[in-house]
């Protein structure tokens, strides 16, 4: 599977309860502002169908990257209140050992895990325990991107994935 299309299609097949519109939870928004081919999958959807008990990441967004001609990988957390420790990095590694199997079948250009915080961020101690922590996907580790509710998806793109040009994206501003 190496476009949004056709993982689209296995999981209209399989689990479309788990399709999601938009990305918000507990007061908690994340702006899609670019409308190219992508898919929102709802986590926790997906898990109560599956029967996982595992504790796993609210949302996945896979967008297909018009310049690489592969996917653009996207795990958020949701956090609207304050998180606990490594908790947030726990449930995003756990989404990767749990889907790992569907993982493997798509073909990767960037991958982003990001934890979103509403009213408070992370205490001091935490907010640096998880900026030194990484993620493991597919052999390398990654740096966990902290950001506040109502970000947009465009800004972290611009920043973590070297992607600067939108005009194949048809950026509306959401």
């Amino acid at each position: 599977m190496n476009s949004v299309s056709q993982v689209r299609h296995f999981l209209e097949e399989h689990n479309m309860r788990c399709l999601a519109t938009r990305c918000q939870k507990n007061g908690c928004i994340f702006h899609l502002d670019l409308h190219t081919d992508r898919l929102i999958i709802d986590v926790d959807n997906w898990g109560n169908d599956q029967g996982c008990s595992t504790k796993l990441c609210d949302y996945i967004i896979l967008y297909d990257d018009q310049h690489s001609h592969k996917i653009i990988l996207i795990l958020i957390e949701m956090k609207s209140g304050r998180s606990k420790g490594t908790r947030p990095l726990e449930q995003i590694q756990s989404t990767i050992q749990t889907m790992s199997q569907f993982f493997c079948r798509v073909s990767i250009s960037t991958f982003l895990p990001i934890l979103l915080y509403g009213r408070r961020p992370p205490r001091t101690m935490d907010f640096k325990t998880l900026k030194d922590k990484r993620v493991m996907f597919k052999g390398k580790k990654y740096p966990l991107i902290i950001r506040h509710c109502g970000s947009y998806i465009s800004e972290i793109l611009t920043r973590y994935s070297g992607i600067n040009d939108f005009r194949h994206y048809h950026a509306t501003g959401s």
